[in-house]
């Protein structure tokens, strides 16, 4: 069979309308019109050329020009003469032939012909033959259809004449039908009927039960009113008035344990919803609300098994004003506003299994916000995760600019919380609070308490887990000045941020930053009398640290730990470990400085230091042997470009005026670039290194027997660290401290031009930034 391709010039010949093609022929014959159309067309190939032999084409009946399924369909093979034409009988392979019901409306229909292997041609308009135009009357009586000759009151025995319309050059008369129209159709018991056409009744997808409970997509309703549906969302409610305290969906009930509104979404994947409720007010409109009088019990419940489904989802889209996607109110004395359950004890990677979630796009909008008006040990927002990863409450804001807040707390309360998070997993990195923000000037957790006295808490975190953290701040900023945490301190005896570790391993405070120029942990106390802290802590266990910092950055001036006191008694960083303990730690990655301090520094014991030391000068410094009471002694030491080692020694020829001078056993692994140096000792005598080192040994000859000689190698450092490590001989400043000296005083220039006090000044500029 040849390929074809497009059809080309399809001929619609003449077809009749349903009255034509289908009603009873107006003789005493028995035989009935056939249901059957003539239909001619042409076939070309896909160069255009007509098309001949047997072809199959598919016929389709549709009810619209484009789209749409096919009402109808048949597939027949057709001879196609030399120009490509061929007419074909539809409705010739079945008994019954064309349906009846395809032209029972009355609308139009149109065909369409797809030959085999190629795609449908546009679609033909079926149309009648003159004489069947006036079949169409037998449809009707006087030009009404039947349903108007409906008996309106059949229990009185009489029919209720119907009035003709009166039309242009005609006289409006009556009729009245004969006897009732006869209807067809199937059901079953307790379906509400649906009319399929003008004659034809079939079942609804409403059903009526004996008990007058109404269901849709079920036989079975166990409610006044059940609606089931595979579909996304089972009911949804739209308010769309633009004011006004409207309902998208509302719902009461008086029960002790009653639902107000309750939704079910039983699908397993998806964004499956049990209520979703919308409003467009920008007042006081509810996209989803409900009331439970009782005290005591639930009042609105969301169910979801959706793996993306939420129990309660409210949304609201109002830019301006005091809206709230979700709004819950409890009076009862151990009732919750909104209380959010989610019970999967797993999560997918990336994904948040959150009991209540809230987001708002709103300048000054909260994603959660709670209220509690007990006096006593009422919560605003209260957040439980039983996870060994899970989040008690998890805030974020993600604004890229202002002072966006991910958890704002405030309380009033002498002995209150401003934020307090709790999680009771003993394992896993579990957090009580944790607070996630992406603006350079914003905060990952924020919190304030307006009590003048009493041990008032801005943030309080507490984790029991081994390896969790009470409160967690990250600042994922990589510029501009972000915290992890930050704390402030007005009074004199205040703190900024206070961390105990009460338990082996435990760590008072931790921070980390990814941020070249940021602080992991800040501290600041801008009191400038009294004993205080920038950052304090504090570890009662053997092991345990009292503030630990870690600048995980791998370019920049990060800082593990950064203190600052602006007091004359006041202290940058004060730590204290009793008991074996360790009174600081910090530790710094690539180029980051672990400690940064100003000023000269004791240490009491001995300095290990693993890196390279840089510096203006050193020396030793000793008790002088010959009055170690009364004087020191010191010398400077010995410096090179070069990270150079130097080897020395004493050594004798023999008869032959030879030698050799063993090395030690690593010094070729470990040096390399050799130098030599030869002094003859007691006579007069010529001496050369006569073999080089090789093998940890070199030679030596002198032109005498039996001549001391004292030599001296030197060899540059080749090893592991040394290659990686080079030291930099001459360098450029970096652009922050161009300008300004390590030694000013060298020079003839002010204490104000030193790298030190640029670093305070750069911390003073900080502090005023921040409103300090």
């Amino acid at each position: 069979m040849k390929r074809l391709g497009n059809l080309t010039s399809v001929i619609l010949l003449a077809v009749c309308v349903p009255a034509m093609a289908f009603a009873q022929a107006a003789t005493n014959s028995t035989i009935a019109v056939p249901r059957l159309i003539r239909f001619s067309g042409t076939l070309g190939n896909i160069a255009g050329k007509p098309a001949t032999g047997l072809v199959g084409v598919t016929f389709s009946l549709y009810e619209e020009e484009q789209g749409g399924s096919p009402i109808w369909t048949e597939t027949q093979n057709v001879r196609a003469d030399a120009g490509g034409r061929y007419t074909v009988v539809l409705g010739s392979t079945r008994n019954e032939g064309m349906p009846a019901e395809a032209f029972a409306s009355g609308q139009g229909r149109w065909l369409g012909v797809q030959a085999q292997g190629e795609s449908e041609r546009p679609r033909s308009l079926l149309v009648s033959v003159p004489y069947a135009l006036k079949a169409v009357d037998a449809e009707t009586l006087g030009g009404l259809p039947a349903s108007a000759f409906v008996l309106a009151n059949a229990s009185a025995g009489a029919a209720t004449p119907v009035s003709r319309p009166v039309t242009a050059g005609k006289t409006a008369d009556s009729a009245t039908p004969n006897a009732t129209p006869s209807l067809t159709g199937t059901g079953q018991g307790g379906f509400v009927a649906l009319w399929d056409n003008t004659t034809t009744l079939s079942d609804s997808v409403i059903v009526q039960t004996a008990s007058k409970n109404i269901a849709i997509g079920t036989s079975a309703p166990v409610a006044k009113f059940d609606v089931y549906t595979p579909a996304t969302i089972a009911i949804e409610g739209q308010s769309t008035a633009a004011s006004g305290s409207t309902y998208g969906v509302y719902g009461a009930a008086a029960s002790t344990i009653g639902n107000g509104v309750w939704g079910q979404a039983l699908a397993t994947s998806g964004a499956a919803y049990g209520v979703v409720g919308e409003t467009n007010s920008a007042d006081v409109g509810v996209g989803v609300y409900g009331s439970s009088p009782a005290t005591s019990g639930a009042g609105v419940e969301g169910v979801t098994t959706g793996t993306n489904g939420a129990g309660v989802y409210g949304t609201s889209k109002a830019t301006t004003g005091n809206t709230s996607g979700v709004v819950g109110y409890s009076a009862s004395g151990s009732g919750s506003g909104v209380y959010g359950v989610t019970t999967a004890t797993t999560a997918t990677s990336g994904s948040i299994n959150a009991g209540v979630s809230g987001y708002s796009i709103a300048a000054l909008g909260y994603g959660v916000y709670g209220q509690s008006n007990s006096g006593t040990t009422g919560t605003g927002v209260a957040g439980v995760a039983a996870g060994t990863q899970g989040v008690g409450v998890s805030g974020l804001a993600s604004a890229p600019s202002g002072i966006n807040i991910g958890v704002y707390g405030t309380s009033n309360s002498s002995a209150g919380y401003g934020v307090q998070g709790l999680d009771y997993a003993t394992s896993g990195v579990t957090y009580g609070v944790a607070g996630f923000v992406k603006s350079p000037t914003g905060y990952g957790a924020f919190g304030q308490n307006g009590a003048t006295s009493g041990a008032a808490v801005g943030i309080s975190g507490s984790s029991y887990s081994s390896t969790g953290y009470g409160v967690v701040g990250t600042a994922l900023a990589t510029t501009g000045r972000s915290y992890g945490v930050y704390g402030s301190a007005a009074s004199p005896q205040g703190i900024g941020v206070h961390g105990d570790g009460n338990t082996f391993g435990a760590v008072g405070v931790t921070g980390s930053t990814s941020s070249g120029t940021q602080y992991g942990v800040y501290g600041q106390n801008i009191a400038t009398t009294g004993d205080a802290w920038g950052v304090y802590g504090e570890s009662f266990s053997t092991d345990g640290t009292g503030t630990a910092g870690i600048a995980l950055a791998t370019t920049g001036s990060a800082s593990g730990v950064y203190g600052n006191s602006y007091s004359p008694d006041g202290i940058g960083i004060l730590a204290n470990a009793t008991a074996g303990g360790t009174a600081l730690e910090a530790i710094a990655e690539s180029g980051a400085y672990a400690g940064d301090f100003t000023g000269a520094v004791i240490i009491e014991g001995d300095l290990e230091v693993t890196g390279a030391v840089s510096k203006g000068g050193g020396s030793f410094k000793i008790d002088h042997p010959l009055d170690p009471a009364n004087k020191y002694l010191s010398h400077s030491f010995v410096e090179s470009p070069d990270m150079m080692n130097v080897y020395n020694g004493n050594v004798t020829t023999d008869k032959q005026g030879r030698a050799t001078v063993i090395l030690p056993e690593y010094f070729e692994a470990l040096n390399g670039e050799f130098r030599y140096q030869l002094t003859v000792i007691g006579q007069f005598a010529q001496a050369i290194v006569s073999q080089k080192i090789a093998h940890n040994r070199f030679a030596i000859r002198t032109n005498k027997p039996l001549v001391e000689v004292s030599w001296q190698v030197t060899g540059i450092r080749h090893d592991a660290y040394a290659e990686a490590h080079r030291i930099p001989v001459d360098e450029d400043k970096p652009t922050a401290e161009q300008g300004y000296y390590l030694h000013p005083d060298a020079f003839g220039q002010p204490e104000s031009k030193s790298i030190a006090a640029a670093r305070i000044s750069a911390s003073k500029q900080l502090a005023s930034a921040l409103g300090k």
